[in-house]
Order: structure tokens, then sequence, then C-alpha cells
């Protein structure tokens, strides 16, 4: 439904190639309009923050199938083990799952990803807490994706259930394999993402093979 780290990108992308010459403006997505603000330091990009929206906390809106709201600390069974998970939407259906133990990502996120509970899948995100102000985080994305080394719909989710938690504050460092992202759930209610973006490579690509 809609890709946080895609949606810096695209950013990012507007601004290098001079379809956006201001520091902040908005990108229609499936979910609506979404504000973007550029860090800019002596003409070079330093940083794109997002600006995801609310989270849905609500378990239909998630869609999810749960009696409670918010879904903090929900037990489900995965071949007869219990996991707790929180569920969130923050464009697309999160279940977040905080441990202190190791635990076997490959295994347990595509078994959660599509259990019963979540009638449309749900990403999984897995969560160790290293104090008030950083979390680190390892992400299974729904629809056959797999682990991903980063998520910026992931980590406001990821946020988002910290603070209901009482695990940190309203704003953290949510750290994937692939890098950092800087997370703030605003007094409107907002949920933000920062964090650099960069080209990696470019290429083209011929429109007719899709005719």
């Amino acid at each position: 439904d809609m890709c946080g780290n895609g949606l810096r990108c695209v950013a990012a992308y507007l601004y290098e190639v001079g379809y956006a010459s201001g520091s902040s403006f908005s990108i229609t997505t499936l979910t609506g309009e979404r504000e973007v603000v550029l860090e800019v330091t002596d003409g070079r990009l330093k940083s794109v923050c997002a600006n995801l929206g609310a989270p849905e906390l609500k378990p239909d809106k998630i869609p999810m199938i749960a009696e409670k709201e918010p879904v903090i600390d929900l037990t489900v069974h995965i071949d007869g083990t219990a996991v707790e998970l929180s569920a969130i939407s923050t464009g697309t259906p999160h279940a977040v799952v905080f441990y202190d133990k190791p635990v076997e990502v490959r295994y347990l996120g595509p078994r959660l990803m599509v259990h019963p509970v979540f009638p449309e899948q749900a990403s999984v995100n897995f969560v160790q807490a290293e104090g008030r102000g950083r979390l680190r985080a390892r992400t299974w994305e729904r629809g056959g994706v797999g682990e991903s080394l980063s998520c910026g719909t992931g980590a406001a989710a990821i946020l988002a259930a910290a603070y209901l938690k009482g695990l940190t504050g309203r704003e953290a460092e949510v750290a994937h394999p692939g890098g950092s992202l800087y997370v703030r759930w605003d007094s409107r209610g907002d949920i933000w993402i920062c964090g650099g973006a960069e080209a990696v490579f470019r290429g083209t690509l011929s429109l007719e093979s899709f005719d």
C-alpha cells in the first residue's frame, strides 16, 4: 500500500534531477498525500524526512482480527509456541515482536506473516530495545518479499509499539541491518521517519516491454 523508504527515495530523486526545487513538498500515495522535508547543506542532500501520517490502531483498519484496541501484547501461537505481538498499520499492516533472547526470524517471520489474525498478511518486525532511544530490528516483509535490509513503515510501527509499551519516548533511532532511521511521533499524532537516501545505480527501462 505504501513504502516509507520508497517515499523518501522518490523525494531524493525528484530533488536531485531538478523536479523539486523546494525543501518541502507533498507526494501522493495510495494512502493519501505525504509530506516530505529535505535537509540540504551547501547544495548537498543530507537527509530526507517523510510524514507517514497517524498510525492506525483499530484492529479492523489494520486489518486484523482482535478484540482489544490498541493491539498490544496479543498472544498468538506458532506450532504450539506462544508469541506476543503488537499490531499497527503505518500505511501497511505490521506486527511487532519484542524479544530479549535469540529469535529465529526466518522461521517465525513467514509463519506470523500469514497467521489467521491477519486477513491481508502483515510484515513482521523483530525488535530488541537497546535503551529508551535505540531499537534494533529485523523485518520480514509480507507478500513474498522475505527479510529486507530496512523498512520505513516498519520503523514507524516499531516506534509506535515501543512507545505504547512504555519502552521509549516519542522518538528513537530504529536500526535495521541496512542502516538507521530516526523516527518521531509528533504532537499532532503523525509519525516521521528521517534518514539518508543516495543513488546506488542508474539505468534505462524500455516501456515497450510492458505492452
